[in-house]
């Protein structure tokens, strides 16, 4: 009769190696490798791999499970410096705020402007801030300026690009705050168009 383990595959039977049935082979790492069960059916031994969150030394450093990416170990399973944040990758760290990287923590909100009332008028006095001025590049040096007060005006707005040669312009930081001399004389031409139509009345 007969049988699994005769050494004779049978129609119903994938393989037959006899006394060697059911004898699992040594897979290498990486690989697999094929044997006979002991119910004559054909198996397979999976070596150990990258991925399968076992870490396997030496061919492997580290092993989280998966075969991506930027995640601290490499889909060959070599450890990973962790990325450094960066304005753009969807989190708000680092020193981030929403005026250096809106990307990641949104627009500021637009401050209420600062204003000033003179007799009659109000109006807004600028107040220029300006960094430092940059390194020389293609013969120009740059900085920004911004208005404290937010006016929204570019009245006497400082300079923001100087040619390298100028030499009153230094790497030292500036702060300047300007009156807004136009509103000033404004409120003056508007005084004296008011004494002289009281003069006239008066007359």
């Amino acid at each position: 009769t007969e049988y699994c383990g005769d050494e004779i595959k049978q129609t119903s039977e994938q393989c037959d190696n006899g006394a060697n049935n059911g004898v699992a082979c040594s897979a290498s790492y990486g690989s697999s490798c094929p044997y006979c069960s002991s119910s004559c059916t054909n198996a397979v031994i999976t070596g150990s791999y990258c991925g399968d969150g076992t870490t396997n030394s030496p061919y492997e450093a580290c092993d989280d499970g998966n075969t991506a990416n930027n995640d601290g170990c490499s889909s060959t399973c070599k450890t990973e410096c962790p990325p450094q944040p960066v304005c753009g990758d969807n989190v708000c760290n680092n020193g981030e705020t929403c005026s250096t990287c809106s990307a990641d923590c949104g627009t500021c909100p637009i401050p209420e402007p600062k204003c000033s009332v003179n007799h009659f008028v109000q109006f807004c006095d600028v107040a220029w801030k300006c960094s430092g001025w940059s390194e020389c590049n293609n013969g120009m040096m740059t900085r920004n300026c911004i208005d404290t007060n937010n006016c929204d005006t570019e009245y006497n707005k400082p300079v923001e690009r100087s040619d390298c040669t100028t030499p009153v312009l230094s790497n030292a930081y500036v702060e300047q705050e300007s009156v807004n001399v136009f509103w000033i004389i404004l409120v003056i031409v508007l005084f004296v168009l008011l004494l002289l139509v009281i003069i006239y009345l008066i007359k």
